[in-house]
Protein backbone atom coordinates (compact mmCIF):
# COMPACT_ATOMS: atom_id res chain seq x y z
CA UNK A 1 0.00 0.00 0.00
CA UNK A 2 1.43 3.36 -0.85
CA UNK A 3 1.22 6.09 1.53
CA UNK A 4 -0.03 9.17 0.77
CA UNK A 5 2.40 12.54 1.68
CA UNK A 6 1.73 14.30 4.90
CA UNK A 7 -0.72 17.43 4.96
CA UNK A 8 -1.54 19.75 7.32
CA UNK A 9 -5.23 20.08 7.47
CA UNK A 10 -5.04 23.21 9.54
CA UNK A 11 -4.30 24.78 6.54
CA UNK A 12 -7.98 23.89 4.90
CA UNK A 13 -9.70 24.98 8.16
CA UNK A 14 -11.24 28.13 6.82
CA UNK A 15 -12.79 29.66 9.99
CA UNK A 16 -10.65 33.40 10.09
CA UNK A 17 -11.02 35.36 7.15
CA UNK A 18 -7.82 37.45 8.55
CA UNK A 19 -5.58 34.23 8.49
CA UNK A 20 -6.75 32.30 5.69
CA UNK A 21 -4.51 32.19 2.83
CA UNK A 22 -5.70 34.00 -0.22
CA UNK A 23 -6.12 31.78 -2.74
CA UNK A 24 -8.85 29.83 -0.10
CA UNK A 25 -10.89 33.45 -0.44
CA UNK A 26 -13.26 32.48 -3.11
CA UNK A 27 -14.39 29.52 -0.98
CA UNK A 28 -14.68 31.88 1.97
CA UNK A 29 -16.71 34.16 -0.11
CA UNK A 30 -19.19 30.99 -0.98
CA UNK A 31 -19.00 29.85 2.36
CA UNK A 32 -20.16 33.07 4.18
CA UNK A 33 -22.21 33.92 0.88
CA UNK A 34 -21.19 37.45 0.38
CA UNK A 35 -20.66 36.63 -3.18
CA UNK A 36 -23.13 39.55 -3.88
CA UNK A 37 -20.75 42.48 -1.87
CA UNK A 38 -17.88 41.56 -3.34
CA UNK A 39 -16.10 42.15 -7.12
CA UNK A 40 -13.77 40.40 -8.44
CA UNK A 41 -11.01 43.48 -8.47
CA UNK A 42 -11.87 44.05 -4.68
CA UNK A 43 -8.35 43.76 -2.50
CA UNK A 44 -8.40 41.24 -0.52
CA UNK A 45 -7.94 43.43 2.60
CA UNK A 46 -11.78 44.28 1.95
CA UNK A 47 -12.80 40.50 1.12
CA UNK A 48 -11.81 39.38 4.04
CA UNK A 49 -13.66 42.65 6.05
CA UNK A 50 -16.72 41.32 4.36
CA UNK A 51 -16.65 37.89 5.24
CA UNK A 52 -15.53 38.40 8.46
CA UNK A 53 -18.61 40.28 9.31
CA UNK A 54 -21.06 38.56 7.37
CA UNK A 55 -23.83 37.63 9.74
CA UNK A 56 -23.94 41.16 11.03
CA UNK A 57 -24.27 42.23 7.30
CA UNK A 58 -26.80 39.68 6.05
CA UNK A 59 -28.87 40.53 9.47
CA UNK A 60 -29.15 43.85 7.87
CA UNK A 61 -29.39 43.59 4.57
CA UNK A 62 -31.90 45.81 2.99
CA UNK A 63 -31.83 48.26 6.00
CA UNK A 64 -29.97 51.40 6.68
CA UNK A 65 -28.10 50.37 9.00
CA UNK A 66 -26.96 47.57 6.23
CA UNK A 67 -25.83 50.21 3.95
CA UNK A 68 -24.05 51.99 6.20
CA UNK A 69 -21.86 48.97 7.29
CA UNK A 70 -21.39 47.83 3.81
CA UNK A 71 -19.91 51.40 2.91
CA UNK A 72 -17.65 51.30 6.79
CA UNK A 73 -16.15 48.03 5.27
CA UNK A 74 -15.02 49.76 2.52
CA UNK A 75 -13.52 52.63 4.28
CA UNK A 76 -16.55 55.38 3.33
CA UNK A 77 -18.79 56.78 6.30
CA UNK A 78 -21.63 57.91 5.72
CA UNK A 79 -24.44 59.89 7.41
CA UNK A 80 -28.18 59.19 6.17
CA UNK A 81 -31.39 61.22 7.10
CA UNK A 82 -35.08 60.13 6.51
CA UNK A 83 -36.84 63.53 4.87
CA UNK A 84 -40.38 63.24 5.27
CA UNK A 85 -42.15 65.78 3.40
CA UNK A 86 -45.18 67.52 5.67
CA UNK A 87 -47.34 67.60 2.83
CA UNK A 88 -46.60 63.80 2.54
CA UNK A 89 -47.83 63.31 6.40
CA UNK A 90 -51.01 65.19 5.43
CA UNK A 91 -51.91 63.80 1.94
CA UNK A 92 -55.21 63.16 0.80
CA UNK A 93 -56.43 60.24 -0.29
CA UNK A 94 -56.01 59.96 -4.15
CA UNK A 95 -59.58 57.43 -4.93
CA UNK A 96 -62.50 56.84 -3.32
CA UNK A 97 -63.78 53.53 -2.42
CA UNK A 98 -67.36 55.03 -3.04
CA UNK A 99 -68.91 53.50 0.36
CA UNK A 100 -67.45 56.45 2.57
CA UNK A 101 -64.72 55.23 3.90
CA UNK A 102 -62.31 58.30 2.53
CA UNK A 103 -64.60 60.71 4.31
CA UNK A 104 -64.38 58.84 7.58
CA UNK A 105 -60.27 58.69 7.13
CA UNK A 106 -60.45 62.60 6.84
CA UNK A 107 -62.28 63.10 9.70
CA UNK A 108 -59.69 60.73 11.86
CA UNK A 109 -57.20 63.50 10.89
Amino acid sequence: MTRSKACELSTYVMNDAHTVPADLLPFMVREFSVEEFISTDLPDEFVRRFIANAYELHAKKGYVEGTRLGLRMLGVEVSVEAVVAASARRAKPRHSSGDGLSQRANLCR
